[in-house]
């Protein structure tokens, strides 16, 4: 199991400002995220999250300056390692004081709620 959070979280730091936006899909989404009225709670609580913490280097959780973050199903161990900083890469790291682990959790369920259905 370590192996295998090692592994996606490496994936996910090698995703983060590794590439100029355009070589990541960065820029406008085609499609428009969802509106409040459609989300959860949890998931509201994750967008109000997501908008003042994230946002400005993931817009509308696409690429930017980090890598787009509405198409990749990471696990919530993998984020919540990757928001620590406990894998390298080119994100800065965020303590429980800037951003708790409540955050990060409803985060994760906003990005999984945004994430296309296939």
């Amino acid at each position: 199991m370590r192996a295998l959070l090692l592994l996606l979280a490496a994936s996910l730091a090698s995703a983060c400002g590794s590439a100029p936006p355009s070589a990541r899909g960065g820029g406008p989404r085609a499609s428009a995220l969802p509106t409040p009225d459609v989300l959860g709670p949890r998931e509201r609580k994750g967008q109000f999250a997501f908008m003042h913490t994230c946002n400005p280097c993931h817009p509308q959780a696409g690429g930017g300056l980090g890598a787009p973050l509405d198409t990749k199903p990471f696990p919530l161990p993998a984020i919540r390692a990757k928001v620590r900083g406990l894998v390298p890469g080119d994100m800065p790291k965020f303590s429980e004081i800037e951003i708790s682990d409540d955050d990060v959790d409803a985060i994760s369920a906003y990005l999984k709620a945004i994430r296309p259905k296939i």
